[in-house]
């Protein structure tokens, strides 16, 4: 298998590193909404738009070949399969029951 030597442009890291910053104001100023199912679910979807910028651009996910795009999605999901999972226990007190 050859491996292609494209270079590219790389991203602008400072202003992604602002954009994550600033999504964390985002989901800390989420935190102060009184319906805390709403609250939740919008601090979960703050938290994996960071999670998959982070893939897309520290971790180069989209200057890689499609399989490892592939590899880097699936735990992307799996991600987003354990904040299914512990959602009640964060929500709910009493988590499952």
């Amino acid at each position: 298998m050859q491996r292609h030597n494209v270079e590219h442009a790389h991203p602008n890291y400072i202003l992604i590193y602002f954009a994550l910053l600033a999504l964390l104001g985002v989901s800390i100023a989420l935190g102060q909404i009184g319906n805390i199912y709403l609250m939740t679910g919008l601090v979960f979807g703050v938290a994996a738009i960071k999670a998959l910028m982070v893939l897309r651009y520290f971790m180069h996910l989209k200057f890689e070949p499609l399989f490892i795009a592939i590899i880097l999605i699936s735990a992307a999901l799996c991600l987003v399969v354990l904040f299914i999972g512990v959602y009640p226990d964060v929500v709910l007190r009493s988590g499952w029951k």
